[in-house]
């Protein structure tokens, strides 16, 4: 009995120490991880466009929601917000450049897109939690010129959300 009580209190003491472990310090930030824009093969980081303002959204494919919300972003683009850049981030593991690029041509959409890194990925599950993946509930990051940034609510945002939020910055 004194055994079973011993091992037992061993692996307790090996499960509660696991719980103590921090994840590791990532070695870029990830404002500062190389994406790949799928239209024009350019590579280009977040913090290039330091000073601007910046829709950052994540996105799926397949995604009803996701493609309401980039028409209303394509709203938001066509009337030429100075000072704006816009990325979005396929947070679909299974979605390819090819798949991408067909539905950006299909749509009109002319901003940056690319693919989330798996790095980037676990980067922002550690920032925001699992909603910044979660493509049905449209998830937008707004960068302020001065480098501010946070998490719009969830939900689609009308053109005149999103305008609010950029002159908001």
């Amino acid at each position: 009995m004194k055994t079973i009580i011993s091992v037992s209190f061993m692996l307790l003491l090996v499960v509660l120490s696991g719980c103590n472990v921090k994840p590791e310090k990532p070695s870029v930030h990830w404002t500062n991880i190389e994406l790949k824009d799928i239209n024009s093969g350019e590579i280009y980081k977040l913090s290039d466009y330091k000073g601007k303002k910046i829709l950052f959204e994540t996105f799926s494919v397949w995604c009803v929601n996701c493609k309401n919300q980039q028409d209303k972003i394509k709203e938001l683009n066509d009337d030429g917000v100075e000072n704006l850049v816009i990325v979005s981030l396929s947070s679909d593991p299974n979605e390819d450049e090819e798949a991408i690029k067909k539905y950006i041509n299909e749509n009109g959409y002319t901003w940056h897109y690319s693919i989330a890194p798996k790095e980037l990925t676990e980067q922002l599950m550690q920032e925001f939690g699992f909603v910044i993946l979660n493509a049905a509930n449209t998830p937008i990051v707004l960068f302020c010129e001065d480098g501010s940034y946070s998490l719009l609510p969830d939900g689609l945002k009308g053109k005149e959300d999103l305008l609010n939020a950029v002159n908001s910055c």
